[in-house]
């Protein structure tokens, strides 16, 4: 009997299953807390009034200087300035010297701060509310404190109320002061300022002197220092013999000179031993006898040799004229013999003298050589010294170049120090300000309105990501995923109103409470928005089964109280009207609400009990409403103790039975989170119709209820969103049908 259908349909006529969240959808959750938005704004812009209606004005005075003009490097330097960037740290360093407690102790003493009441704590500067409050707890009385206690408080508020900022990325520092009397703080701006000023004169002068004193010190000691050295030099050259004579030393001069006479030496014996070779080469041959004398440069062997070939001559004369035998031949072979006998005697002379000359020369050689071995070891001796000599002259020179850099140093400092020469410059000095700090209450109120509002905006935003209660045909379908068949507006003031023009007798009231009930008001009212709700139900509930010749529709709900019963009495009046047979049966037989709106119909057949149980005619067991043609079986007191009535096949036979006589059947059920009735009645359904409240209904009780449904066999054909403000149907969303609705006021009564 339960056919579930598809859902698209509905969608069409105005769900979404988008999930994009439209400018509209925001605006409505923020209209739908404009009174936390409103109530924070106004909370914020009483706050800041308070707040700043209990500020006592204060004023703040700045000066400013420029660090390291340029910073002078007249001594020393190429250059006249060094324009080069600051270190950034040093910046920040200056900034921490001016806001140092000991520049705060410096103002403290100057002023005598630490005896006024309002830098030493005896006393708080108040007015208006802070004022009030103080002087509602007593705490506006001065307190007693010590000498140390006040100028403690003194210097804690001085670095609390004085400081320096840096002035963009520039050089300049702004240097400022606050106090509750203008000119007070414009004179503790600039004293300020000609307190760091005159410390980092001191500072400076300080410095250069103690740079002067240890560069003095460092003088002597230097001094002192290159003198041991050069006299350490001068004795080790004298010790070891390194004394130096036209650019080098005695044992270089003498290696040379004796380097020069073996050179001379050997070439002498070589001269000699070729002479002696000479002659003794010549004296073998009679020939080259000549040349002996020519070898040592002597005449006589010449003188000799003449007198020689003279008798030779003579000898060949007398031969031929006398003979060998002729006395005169014979005395002149004896002179020839006589006078080689002296050649002979000459050369052999001559060769022992050139003999004992080249042994002189070797001699000589040797003695050369003896005397450059000894000068050259010496010499050898004396390099070795030169090393360690190096070391002392370069160390001695290494030491002569510091003193030098100190020396001129020392005249540097103390030429910079007489320039008297300071890294700050004065940029401007503080002037007494004429406003004070206290903003502006006019624009505090509107930033307070402002930042209020944005936080209430937030704060609306997130309660509603957060707030899981169904509001609108776009949460069904975004979160439940079923179609909406209609929404009901609230009827609640209408009610009130009609209360309200209630008066005059015991009858008169009672007519108007009658009237006042929903289903009541409906009869009086069927073209308001009320009843249009209704009559949108009826329509989705015949397209949703055209072909079906009777429609069984269940009508839950999650939970009690989201006008579950009222809405199955309304629809079923209005598909009455409509002139449809309609029968409402009252399953909830635990609370009877179908059965109160109907009490004389209540027990009038016996119950729904005693109708399940009869054979006869359904139509004969119903009782009629007075008012429609609906026809209506109440649930009788005794009703409620039954069991499993309806999952027992005689309901099933009832409805099949009722399908005889009617067109359209609405079955009153109980809350499905709360009885297990429901989930039965909707398995026997052909349509089930789950109504939850606006903002009241949790998204996940829904779900819970649908899935109940399901897995009992049922099927979730829409939800009716009940009970919603009139004025804000569709107000913001226009993928809210009812968005339209707005347009066609006219069309409605009510």
């Amino acid at each position: 009997m339960n056919r579930p259908f598809s859902t698209n349909a509905p969608l069409a006529f105005g769900a979404t299953d988008s999930e994009t969240i439209s400018i509209g959808e925001v605006i409505s959750a923020l209209m739908d807390r404009i009174a936390i938005i409103v109530g924070l704004a106004l909370a914020a812009a009483l706050a800041a009034f308070l707040f700043i209606n209990s500020l006592v004005e204060t004023y703040t005075a700045s000066s400013e200087i420029m660090l390291f003009p340029q910073r002078e490097k007249v001594l020393g330097s190429e250059e006249l300035f060094d324009s080069s960037k600051p270190d950034e740290m040093l910046i920040a360093t200056q900034v921490e010297v001016i806001e140092s407690r000991a520049m705060a102790e410096l103002l403290v003493d100057t002023f005598e701060l630490n005896e006024n009441p309002s830098w030493n704590g005896e006393a708080t500067p108040r007015q208006g509310l802070a004022l009030w409050i103080a002087q509602l707890t007593g705490r506006d009385a001065p307190r007693e404190l010590t000498g140390e206690e006040k100028w403690l408080n003194a210097v804690n508020l001085v670095m609390a109320r004085t400081g320096a900022v840096r002035v963009r990325d520039s050089l300049v520092l702004s240097i400022w002061a606050t106090a509750y009397d203008p000119k007070l703080a414009s004179d503790m701006a600039n004293a300020l300022r000609m307190t760091y000023i005159d410390s980092e004169k001191s500072v400076a002068s300080e410095a250069s002197a103690r740079a002067s004193s240890w560069f003095k010190q460092r003088l002597v000691t230097l001094e002192q220092e290159l003198k041991d050295k050069e006299r350490a030099v001068a004795e080790y050259r004298q010790s070891n013999g390194l004394i130096v004579a036209s650019g080098s030393t005695l044992a270089e001069q003498q290696v040379l000179d004796s380097q020069t006479t073996v050179s001379k030496a050997r070439d002498a014996l070589l001269e000699k031993e070729a002479q002696l070779n000479q002659v003794i080469e010549a004296s073998s041959s009679p020939d080259r006898l000549a040349e002996i004398g020519m070898a040592v440069g002597s005449t006589q062997i010449a003188e000799l040799r003449r007198h020689d070939a003279e008798v030779s001559a003579k000898l060949a004369d007398y031969a031929t004229r006398f003979g060998p035998r002729h006395p005169q031949y014979k005395a002149l072979v004896a002179e020839s013999e006589d006078i080689r006998a002296q050649i002979k005697d000459e050369t052999g002379r001559i060769i022992q003298t050139l003999q004992d000359e080249v042994d002189t020369a070797r001699a000589r050689l040797r003695l050369a050589e003896r005397d450059m071995d000894g000068f050259e070891q010496k010499l050898s001796s004396n390099n070795q010294a030169l090393v360690r000599l190096g070391e002392l002259e370069r160390d001695a020179e290494a030491t002569k170049e510091i003193y030098e850099n100190y020396a001129k140093r020392f005249q540097e400092v103390n030429d910079q120090a007489s320039l008297g020469l300071t890294p700050v410059r004065l940029v401007s000095r503080a002037v007494a300000p004429s406003h004070g700090n206290t903003p502006s209450l006019a624009l505090s109120l509107m930033a307070a309105l402002i930042a209020g509002g944005l936080f209430g905006a937030a704060a609306a935003l997130l309660l509603n990501a957060l707030d899981d209660r169904l509001r609108t045909k776009t949460d069904i379908s975004r979160k439940l995923g079923k179609a909406v068949y209609g929404v009901i507006p609230n009827q609640k003031p209408a009610v009130f109103e009609v209360l309200q023009q209630s008066s005059g007798s015991t009858e008169h009231r009672a007519a108007a409470r009658r009237a006042a009930k929903p289903w009541n008001w409906l009869l009086d009212n069927k073209f308001s928005r009320f009843g249009e709700g209704f009559r949108l139900v009826q329509k989705y509930i015949q397209f949703a089964n055209p072909n079906e010749r009777s429609h069984v529709v269940a009508i839950t709900s999650a939970v009690p109280a989201e006008g579950k019963t009222t809405n199955s009495i309304c629809l079923a009046r209005s598909i009455a009207l409509s002139g449809r047979r309609t029968l409402l049966v009252d399953c909830d037989t635990r609370i009877r609400g179908v059965s109160k709106a109907f009490p004389a119909l209540a027990d009038k057949f016996g119950g729904l009990v005693a109708a399940l149980d009869s054979e006869t005619q359904v139509s004969k067991l119903a009782g009629q409403d007075p008012d429609t043609p609906l026809h209506v079986i109440g649930a009788s007191e005794g009703d409620k103790h039954a069991e499993d009535i309806f999952s027992s096949p005689k309901m099933r036979t009832f409805l099949e039975r009722a399908a005889l006589d009617y067109d359209t059947i609405i079955l009153d059920t109980p809350p499905v989170l709360a009885l297990s009735d429901a989930t039965a009645l909707a398995a026997l359904a052909t349509q089930t119709l789950l109504v939850v409240r606006a903002y009241h209904t949790p998204s996940r009780l829904a779900r819970a209820a649908i899935e109940q449904i399901e897995e009992g066999g049922g099927q979730v054909s829409g939800v009716v969103l009940n009970r919603v403000q009139a004025n804000s149907l569709g107000l913001f969303s226009s993928r809210d049908r009812d968005f339209y609705r707005k347009i066609k006021r006219s069309y409605y009564s009510q």
